[in-house]
């Protein structure tokens, strides 16, 4: 069976960039590393909400803070917040991707990694 499309027309300037933009975003969230997710018996798990903790303690190791995968809540950007208070002179990434990350939520953690005085990589992919 054919499927009959009509007339083609083609797309303005901005049309173009839009969907350009679109479509990036669709493949640096479909491409990105998925570390954080894991298979178990073919069902996608996250990381447990007890990595978390083990995260926040301690010196950050490689000067990353990964909490990617980690389903954060509004009460754990507050540690988030005091923990890269303590040590964000050793941290040079923070891995926040797949997080459930709300505008707000990123809203309450800038002036925590503003402060940062080696911030290099600042992911945030997978989050809306």
């Amino acid at each position: 069976m054919t499927q009959t499309l009509g007339p083609v027309v083609p797309l303005q300037e901005g049309d173009a960039l839009g969907a350009m933009e679109k479509l990036c975003r669709q493949l640096t969230y479909h491409l990105s590393p998925h570390s954080q997710w894991r298979r178990h018996r073919g069902l996608v798990k996250r990381k447990p909400q007890a990595c978390l903790k083990a995260v926040l303690t301690g010196n950050p190791p490689d000067n990353t803070v990964d909490l990617s995968g980690i389903p954060l809540t509004s009460r754990d950007l507050e540690r988030v917040t005091s923990y890269l208070q303590r040590c964000g002179e050793q941290v040079d990434s923070v891995e926040l991707g797949f997080t459930g990350l709300t505008d707000d939520m990123v809203l309450q953690l800038l002036p925590a990694l503003s402060t940062l005085p080696r911030l290099t990589t600042l992911a945030l992919n997978g989050n809306r």
